[in-house]
């Protein structure tokens, strides 16, 4: 969907204060994907002005000689226009001699043409900017400015309404509401958290000025029927269907209050009381689903009741033109959009059922559904059930391989490697056999020593999104934070310290110890691998005890993170970009963004980005170099040249 930002204003004012990429991200909180952004820039070297008299060009049809008074300059100018509907005591736009229109592609100079002098140009509306979402539809020929315009003043986009940002929006399917100015501008005061916009439809007399609030492909023609095109626009709902606008439009099913709302803005009438529908409505489960403490109700109720939601004991009614919200579920997806669940207090639900032999049982489903519910996939491996089939004492710190009777067949015996390998072992089967890479994790019990132990291995994977971003998805500070939310299903804090030791099978850059006071219950690093990607893992004893705990927020470095920036030339043809990324795996090495792309004469260049940072220390020059000497070197060995 084409829409404008001047539309949403007239419905939304405070949509002027935030920048393309605030309103991109809160559009993006209701599943609005903006694919494309059109932003008008203010042209240089253009004035109003005024034809006094014109006449035919000889030796051509269509040109004529006209005399303009540009106002600004207090002269008359001659210039020669071919428009159709050049007129006497038409007012009109000019660029000078010397302006720059269309993003500096057109230059405007003085010339000849057919022996005349033209010392500027009568500007159309495609000659005022490039449009590149809104169709060619806008008014033929040279901009016609109503009679009472005031010519004296300095040229700005806004008198013609084209001060605008041109958005092209993806609307999920279940939204039929935001199929409008309307729609979208309830969303975009609701997800950022301002009031509700109280703007009227403004009384236009001269409706071809506001073309580019119209989606796209309309014709233009008589004011009444721009009049019509521009509620549809508005409201997804015109006054009369019968009236033959030109126009395939398109009426979404929707709710009958946008039609009542119409009459509201055109008519003054006031929308009457409608039945709401009642859905029940669950707090506690909506609050233990989004692990959301009970203190929190009433803030999202108070929330929710700013943008029309009504509740009362055991039920809630949405807002009468959301026909998507059906059952709390979709109430509980509306919470999400609504807060930001990141500042919102987290104490997991305790369960009211008293049953402290089955207590473990139950925290370990609610850990497995956490992490399955963040995309792990889990990994059943070999459980040590019974502590007499032991033959060697398995421990988490102890050596690598432990000895194992299998007991299904006593005639055997398995040698059970530390979770982590196993963990890793899975991984490599997965990547030479070219499947998707998941994050992976296993729990299992020690009987030997009452114990359960979480393993966990995250592949950290590059993956490219819009605005030429491209960040890794899983890395240290997500597993750190994942892992504070487990033991938050525990009723227990963690830390993390800084491990200067060695421990197999990680790395020991960046090894944390995971410690519950005083002790410690595992590691979190980076692991030792084949996979041609960094791995970053986990392994942690899981216990019981510990004060219930709030929140905290994610896991961050305590030291300054530092960045490079190269360029590296490729030829047009060359298939190895992502192969190339995932080799770059040095010390410290914290991100890579794609910045820039650029293509010339079969070649192409890409800037990148690559930040560093290290949990022990401040990096200096010489650390950063080292890591990038490793990068450099990758690509090298691609036989790439580095700019």
């Amino acid at each position: 969907m084409i829409i404008s930002r001047n539309l949403i204003f007239h419905f939304f004012p405070h949509i002027q204060d935030y920048s393309i990429e605030q309103i991109t991200s809160a559009l993006f909180k209701s599943g609005i994907e903006v694919e494309g952004v059109d932003e008008i820039k203010e042209p240089s070297g253009v004035a109003y002005g005024l034809i006094e008299s014109f006449e035919k060009v000889g030796g051509s049809d269509k040109l004529n000689f006209c005399k303009v008074l540009i106002p600004s300059e207090g002269k008359v100018r001659e210039i020669v226009c071919g428009a159709s509907n050049v007129r006497n005591n038409l007012k009109v736009v000019v660029a000078l001699p010397g302006a720059s229109l269309l993003g500096g592609k057109l230059k405007i100079q003085e010339r000849k043409i057919f022996g005349k002098l033209s010392q500027g140009m009568i500007c159309s509306y495609g000659e005022i900017h490039e449009f590149k979402l809104i169709g060619s539809n806008f008014p033929k020929g040279i901009i016609e400015l109503p009679d009472d315009f005031d010519i004296h003043r300095p040229f700005s986009l806004s008198h013609l309404c084209l001060n605008d940002v041109i958005l092209d929006l993806s609307i999920p399917t279940n939204r039929n509401d935001l199929h409008c100015a309307w729609g979208i501008s309830e969303e975009l005061s609701k997800n950022l958290g301002c009031s509700p916009g109280k703007g009227d439809a403004p009384n236009i007399s001269d409706w071809a000025l506001k073309i580019l609030m119209l989606v796209n492909n309309f014709s233009v023609s008589t004011p009444s029927i721009n009049k019509v095109l521009y509620c549809y626009s508005c409201f997804n709902e015109i006054p009369d269907r019968s009236v033959d606008t030109g126009n395939s439009l398109i009426f979404r099913e929707k709710s009958d209050y946008f039609s009542l709302l119409l009459n509201k803005y055109l008519k003054g009438t006031d929308i009457p009381e409608l039945e709401r529908r009642r859905i029940p409505v669950d707090w506690t489960r909506i609050l233990q689903f989004l692990c959301i403490s009970r203190e929190c109700q009433d803030f999202l109720i108070s929330r929710l009741k700013n943008y029309s939601f009504n509740f009362e004991e055991g039920f809630f009614s949405p807002p009468p033109w959301r026909d998507d919200i059906q059952d709390q579920k979709d109430l509980a997806e509306e919470v999400v959009r609504l807060v930001d669940i990141e500042k919102l207090e987290e104490k997991p639900p305790v369960a009211a059922l008293s049953l402290p032999d089955n207590k473990g049982i139950f925290e370990i489903l609610r850990i497995k559904n956490f992490l399955r519910s963040r995309g792990f996939f889990e990994c059943s491996n070999f459980n040590l059930q019974d502590v007499n089939l032991t033959i060697d004492s398995f421990h988490l710190w102890g050596e690598d391989i432990h000895k194992v009777e299998n007991p299904i067949s006593v005639d055997r015996v398995v040698y059970r490697h530390h979770g982590l390998y196993e963990l890793l072992s899975v991984m490599e089967f997965n990547n030479d056999d070219g499947l998707e890479m998941h994050p992976v994790f296993e729990i299992t019990y020690n009987p030997n020593g009452n114990e359960e132990v979480l393993n966990v291995v995250i592949p950290e994977i590059s993956e490219s999104f819009p605005m030429c971003n491209t960040v890794i998805s899983g890395n240290i500070f997500d597993l750190q934070s994942y892992l504070r939310r487990i033991f938050l299903l525990l009723d227990k804090s963690i830390e993390f310290k800084l491990c200067y030791g060695s421990k197999e099978p990680f790395w020991g850059v960046n090894l944390m110890y995971i410690m519950d006071g005083d002790s410690i219950l595992g590691y979190v690093g980076y692991l030792k691998t084949k996979l041609p990607m960094k791995v970053v893992g986990a392994s942690v004893l899981l216990s019981r005890s510990g004060n219930k705990i709030f929140r905290v927020s994610r896991e961050r470095g305590k030291f300054p993170s530092s960045t490079r920036d190269i360029s590296i030339l490729v030829k047009s043809d060359f298939k190895g970009l992502q192969e190339l990324m995932n080799s770059w795996n040095p010390p410290f090495l914290e991100d890579v963004k794609l910045l820039e792309r650029y293509e010339d004469k079969g070649s192409i260049s890409y800037l990148f980005r690559f930040t560093f940072r290290s949990h022990e220390k401040t990096l200096t020059k010489e650390d950063i170099d080292n890591s990038m000497l490793q990068i450099y070197k990758c690509i090298e060995n691609k036989g790439l040249i580095v700019r």
